[in-house]
């Protein structure tokens, strides 16, 4: 029997949601335990500048945290695109302006995002345009 008719509409959602999936997760597995850019390592090495008494100042070797909306994006992302896409500009927006990690999270979900909506449009336009006219 096989699928017939607008059926097959259905999958193309389903099928980019499990490849967004698999990437979101890839870009988690490749970006885990890797140090922070700009994170220097516990021996001081150079200082970055002094102090007004004129202490070498080093920077912080503290890991910054995740944005929250990055995280928020990636996995709104898989079910609501345009929630994803929402928090996948806000969290790049803050990561820009507050030096927070979770940037490439944010990536991931405005691109898993913006591919479900345009899947999502595609079968609608596919299925609104395939039906008789005197529906």
């Amino acid at each position: 029997m096989g699928i017939q008719g607008w059926q097959w509409l259905i999958m193309i959602p389903t099928v980019v949601g499990a490849v967004g999936l698999v990437i979101g997760i890839a870009i988690i597995i490749a970006t885990r335990n890797k140090e922070p850019v700009g994170a220097v390592t516990t021996s001081p090495g150079k200082p970055v500048g002094h102090t007004a008494d004129g202490q070498p100042l080093y920077r912080s070797t503290q890991p910054q945290p995740t944005n929250t909306f990055a995280i928020l994006s990636l996995i709104f992302s898989f079910f609501i695109g345009v929630m994803g896409v929402v928090f996948g500009h806000l969290a790049r927006a803050q990561i820009r302006r507050t030096g927070e990690a979770g940037d490439g999270l944010a990536l991931a979900g405005l691109v898993i995002g913006y591919a479900a909506i345009l899947a999502w449009g595609a079968a609608a336009l596919v299925m609104f345009a395939s039906m008789p006219m005197g529906m």
